[in-house]
């Protein structure tokens, strides 16, 4: 088994194999952005759970096809959390918005 803190995953047989992180672009819309702007700071740790979309568009200078991954956070699907390894947090409820009648 890998040391603390160290990336891993599971193989089939039931072995430890050591494994790198992973960092991938976000994008975070609706009120998860507002509380996330709000709660969150530059290189904070966070989790984020959202669906997975690959961005195309043409190079300016070349016109070729460029593309990326993101993940995509917004109020249909998704989450994000705050890790709390090194630091502390205190939940605070959002005021939720009133609904038109």
């Amino acid at each position: 088994m890998p040391g603390p803190g160290q990336p891993a995953r599971a193989e089939r047989r039931g072995e430890w194999v050591n494994d790198e992180p992973t960092a991938h672009n976000v994008k975070i819309f609706g009120s998860a952005a507002t509380h996330v702007h709000d709660s969150c700071g530059s290189g904070d740790p966070i989790f984020v759970h959202g669906l997975e979309r690959t961005e195309s568009w043409p190079d300016k200078e070349t016109g070729e096809k460029r593309t990326k991954d993101v993940v995509v956070v917004d109020n249909r699907f998704g989450e994000v959390g705050v890790s709390l390894k090194y630091v502390s947090a205190r939940i605070e409820r959002a005021a939720r918005p009133a609904q038109a009648s």
